[in-house]
């Protein structure tokens, strides 16, 4: 018998949630076959064996699970695996004598995972209950009282990373009008151009990779009380949230540069994001965020602080309002303008400090020429 357990995802956490299986119960498992998807808050990790032989699973779809817990367990043959059942379900039995009812162990972690009560349990009056009889009453129970919902195991884990942020990072907030008239026009027109939707995100990805070398002291990381560590070149990730999990991929260094690169990385990973198929890779590794809240009259919003990162970008909705013509004071002309925010570390910078860096960043923007990052 060999157990696969749960890997380390990333440095930063050590729960997870099973996002699917690919395997069955007993099922004739080969190396190389892909049994399940691990996802952190972060990323989705395939879970893969390197041994062949028959599977036990250990746990169900959707819980949660700890570094070093068992997975699943693999056995040689047939009988052994029939044989470990038996005495799983014969100390299940005996855990149980003195209920109504009797649990496996993966009926165990169900009834944990979504707090079903042993009331519940009892009311359906059978001896030995199955995950199967499990879900329906959760279902039951979904069905007669609305007002309680399960928080999703994708969003427990989106709450650990915010309440770290919140915990360890001192964090101030700095919001500037940034004129977007011009800007938003040259969008469109990359937009035509590239037959995908260029946005916000893909234009202060270059921009940021422009004035990374005045401002590096933002994409840094607090190594400690005493020390920051800078790095060589700016990895930038941007905000996804398509309604299946808040997603931050990283356009890493190198890319940032080419507005053509980075309207090729953005378009990969909106499909990914849809699709839920974020490698680790992709979600690692940035040294500042951008978080995009532009929908329509979304005026701003405070972002929290990745932690192991300095500074987030924030950009509300677009807005329009009447103005004076510079050039000509008598006439009233409409004009665009979004909310930039910064929110930072105050351990690594100040007020001062982050007022020119986004002053750097409304100049690139209202000035925004598509000539200076074309290849």
């Amino acid at each position: 018998m060999e157990k696969i357990l749960v890997p380390q995802i990333n440095g930063n956490e050590d729960q997870y949630v099973i996002k699917r299986f690919y395997v069955s119960e007993r099922q004739a498992v080969h190396s190389g076959d892909v049994l399940a998807d691990l996802s952190s808050s972060k990323a989705v990790v395939e879970i893969t064996t390197d041994i062949s032989g028959y599977l036990h699973l250990a746990k169900e779809e959707l819980a949660e699970v700890k570094v070093g817990e068992t997975l699943a367990l693999i056995f040689d043959t047939m009988s052994e695996y029939e044989e470990y059942v038996k005495k799983d379900s014969d100390a299940a039995s005996d855990d149980n004598k003195q209920q109504q009812y009797t649990l496996t162990k993966i009926a165990e972690d169900f009834v944990k995972a979504h707090g079903l009560t042993h009331e519940e349990l009892a009311s359906l009056h059978k001896k030995v209950i199955k995950t199967s009889d499990l879900q329906l009453l959760l279902n039951k129970r979904d069905e007669t009282d609305t007002r309680y919902q399960p928080v999703s195991p994708e969003q427990k884990m989106v709450a650990q990373t915010v309440n770290e942020s919140y915990q360890t990072i001192p964090r101030a907030f700095l919001l500037q009008k940034v004129d977007c008239t011009k800007t938003h026009i040259r969008m469109m027109e990359l937009t035509k151009e590239f037959g995908t939707v260029i946005g916000f995100g893909e234009v202060i990805t270059v921009i940021l990779s422009e004035i990374f070398a005045d401002f590096s002291i933002f994409f840094a990381r607090l190594v400690d009380e005493n020390t920051i560590e800078l790095p060589q070149s700016p990895s930038i990730g941007i905000t996804y949230d398509v309604g299946n999990g808040l997603f931050i991929p990283v356009i890493k260094a190198g890319q940032a540069g080419s507005l053509e690169e980075v309207i090729d990385v953005s378009f990969e990973n909106k499909v990914k994001a849809l699709r839920g198929t974020f490698s680790t890779e992709d979600l690692s590794g940035g040294t500042i965020s951008i978080s995009l809240n532009t929908n329509n009259d979304v005026v701003a919003v405070l972002p929290i602080i990745l932690p192991g990162q300095t500074a987030m970008i924030s950009v509300g909705a677009v807005m329009k309002e009447l103005t004076f013509d510079i050039e000509d004071k008598t006439r009233i002309i409409e004009k665009e303008y979004l909310n930039l925010g910064i929110a930072y570390d105050h351990r690594v910078v100040n007020g001062f400090n982050t007022m020119e860096f986004s002053d750097a960043i409304k100049r690139k923007l209202e000035s925004f020429d598509l000539k200076v990052y074309r290849n």
